[in-house]
């Protein structure tokens, strides 16, 4: 009984010149290696046969090797989908087969932009592995062709072992005895897999950290859209905007991790891909409940140095972390998502436990608002940084209308005050007050004095809002009681 049964079509696995063995056979020689380290022993038994593959009629023979396999790898092409057996027999086989068999031992490597719409519908569904990548023109170029690459590191490697790992663990699930696939669960009991969906990023340094995330995710059983870190083609704003917008509503969780680099500016005027990404992504937070949205930035950067006026203003507010401290806050997310937890009441018969906390601090003192958030954060509350201007295609009256919205939905606010000019402070601290004070939750706000210890200007004691003393370092306790303020504002109410 074969482990693994290859599915492709013959002219995806022409030899190139010079070349002993095609594309396929030497990726599918490759993948039985990488299978023996990970599940030791002889590995997995890897069954490929030319004779479906040159469209030769189909044996009974052979039809019973493909029932008897325990798991499927199809090599998704414009070749496979011309191919009288992909098109024809595998349906069939699949269509009769429907009543018993799931999707879990079915694999999809795509390695050009194949139409996956003409493949049987159960197939459809699954995110495929993408072996190839788009050049700045948007032609799509396969990996590790006509050889694979010397760079151990390259993305060729990378998702050949991501594909290894995914049937690996297959293969340790299910017994040897076990037919292609198990039994499922009717439609009314089926649970639906979250899809996560990574921002393409616009920095060639950042490939890495976004194949090591979707590496991260895909091996919690995950899907990842898109399917490879340069799938959106950068030449044309309204190309690229349909493919952001078709993966964004599939998914259930949104990242994007940016760096100081802005990225090429579309023609059209439609901003850089960085931005539009961010602006899609926020349009469906809107447009549908339960998302989750994790935008962050590069720890290091120093937004205020950024030479770019728009990049600086996309950048200002958005939370900085590591590559590391990213996976853990998505993983986190997924987590929650796949295993949700129905909110309970504080014991006092309160408010649900987690808080939405508005951080709202000038240009210069973004580091602290990052500081603070990350504290909120820490305290298992959601920080809200506010952007300290209006972006470049914003008017004022539209950015201050924008803010005060915001102070009316979230549980409370504080205003950072470090090194930035008393104006800019004195100017959010009247606004602020202004929004909380006709609905008397002026115990809903604060100002959080942070470093230097010297300040020309401080707030009255008697208007309500409370007081954080940071000036000698940022703790957590003073944030800590405010919360607990919040949260008995929040009760009371």
């Amino acid at each position: 009984m074969p482990d693994v049964f290859i599915s492709y079509a013959r002219s995806d696995d022409e030899p190139p010149a010079t070349a002993e063995f095609g594309w396929v056979t030497t990726f599918v020689g490759e993948l039985k290696k990488v299978l023996r380290r990970k599940l030791g022993g002889k590995g997995a038994e890897v069954w490929m046969d030319h004779q479906l593959a040159s469209n030769e009629p189909l044996t009974e023979t052979l039809l019973e090797r493909v029932r008897s396999s325990r798991t499927i790898v199809l090599f998704l092409s414009k070749g496979y989908l011309a191919s009288r057996w992909c098109q024809f027999e595998l349906e069939r086989f699949l269509e009769q087969n429907a009543a018993n068999k799931n999707r879990e031992s079915v694999f999809v490597v795509a390695i050009d932009e194949a139409d996956r719409t003409k493949l049987p519908q159960r197939i459809q569904e699954l995110i495929p592995l993408e072996l190839f990548a788009l050049t700045l023109q948007g032609i799509p170029e396969l990996l590790g062709y006509p050889f694979p690459p010397r760079d151990g590191d390259s993305n060729y490697w990378k998702r050949l072992n991501e594909l290894a790992h995914w049937l690996a663990q297959q293969l340790s699930r299910q017994p040897s005895s076990a037919p292609l696939l198990e039994p499922v669960s009717s439609p009314s009991t089926a649970v639906k897999m979250p899809v996560v969906w990574i921002a393409q990023p616009s920095d060639d340094a950042f490939q890495g950290n976004w194949e090591g995330l979707a590496s991260a995710i895909r091996q919690r059983g995950i899907a990842v859209l898109p399917t490879a870190c340069s799938s959106y083609p950068v030449t044309s704003s309204d190309d690229f905007r349909a493919r952001v917008e078709s993966d964004l509503q599939k998914a259930a969780i949104l990242v994007q991790y940016l760096s100081a680099k802005p990225g090429r500016v579309f023609q059209n005027g439609a901003g850089t891909p960085d931005s539009l990404q961010a602006s899609l992504a926020r349009l469906q937070c809107e447009l549908r409940s339960g998302l989750t949205f994790i935008q962050r930035r590069a720890r290091g950067i120093n937004v205020e140095e950024i030479p770019d006026q728009a990049h600086r203003a996309f950048l200002r507010g958005v939370l900085e972390c590591g590559p590391e401290e990213l996976r853990s806050e998505v993983l986190a997310a997924l987590d929650k998502l796949r295993q949700p937890v129905t909110p309970h009441p504080a014991p006092d018969g309160g408010i649900a436990d987690s808080l939405s906390i508005c951080i709202t601090a000038g240009p210069k003192d973004q580091r602290l608002c990052d500081t603070v958030a990350e504290i909120i954060q820490q305290l298992g509350h959601t920080p809200l940084p506010a952007p300290p201007a209006p972006t470049v295609d914003q008017k004022p009256e539209e950015y201050r209308a924008d803010f005060e919205a915001l102070l009316h939905e979230v549980n409370g606010v504080i205003i950072c005050h470090g090194s930035q000019p008393v104006f800019w402070v004195q100017g959010r601290y009247a606004q602020v007050l202004r929004v909380l004070a006709p609905r008397h939750r002026q115990r809903s706000g604060a100002i959080l004095e942070g470093p230097p210890p010297e300040k020309v200007w401080s707030p009255r004691n008697n208007d309500g809002m409370a007081r954080l003393d940071c000036r000698t370092g940022v703790t957590q306790e003073p944030i800590r009681k405010f919360v607990e303020l919040l949260r008995q504002e929040a009760t009371y109410a």
